[in-house]
């Protein structure tokens, strides 16, 4: 690897690669210190057990979910990665996600990855204490505007989600509600 990017000398000196990218050097346009903003996805981060149902329609026919989440920060703070693992009825699924703060448009991305080789971007914002998620759900038939509705309750201990879609936009039908619990 050393030799495809200039040899073990690049490594110890930075370079230039293409227009933005430096090689072994830290970006400068962060801040220091993870801000309020990071913070506030606190309340998500931990173990938690998940249960809920899958409704008949879109995404599929009617099925118990079960999984397992994580959220956990990576170094720094700046980035909260979630880890999914259960079933949707008979089926394994999983996922990662990883989130971020973004100041310019005062959200939160997060760019989900799935095991069935597919990756979805979420618009994540927060009101009043309710947070949701905005973007498009992959189905067979092409993608749906999809949202996910999380409330938290139990001094943080519960955590509620109800998934939704919407072929227009002002009509939502649930396809999933789960409610998590911290472990």
């Amino acid at each position: 690897w050393a030799r495809a990017v200039g040899g073990v000398d690049s490594l110890l000196h930075p370079r230039q690669i293409g227009s933005t990218e430096t090689v072994g050097a830290r970006p400068t346009s962060r801040p220091a210190a993870a801000t309020p903003q990071h913070q506030r996805l606190e309340v998500f981060a931990g173990a938690w057990s998940a249960q809920g149902h899958q409704h008949e329609g879109v995404v599929g026919p009617a099925a118990k979910i079960s999984a397992l989440e994580r959220f956990e920060w990576l170094p720094g703070r700046f980035f909260l990665v979630h880890h999914f693992e259960g079933r949707v009825g008979q089926d394994e699924t999983s996922c990662m996600a990883i989130t971020r703060y973004d100041s310019a448009s005062r959200s939160y991305p997060t760019r989900t990855y799935y095991n069935n080789g597919q990756r979805n971007d979420w618009d994540l914002r927060e009101e009043n204490g309710i947070w949701t998620f905005t973007g498009d759900w992959p189905t067979v038939h092409g993608s749906m505007r999809a949202r996910c509705t999380v409330e938290f309750s139990n001094s943080g201990n519960t955590r509620t989600a109800k998934w939704e879609h919407s072929s227009n936009g002002a009509a939502w039908r649930t396809f999933w509600d789960v409610t998590a619990i911290r472990i």
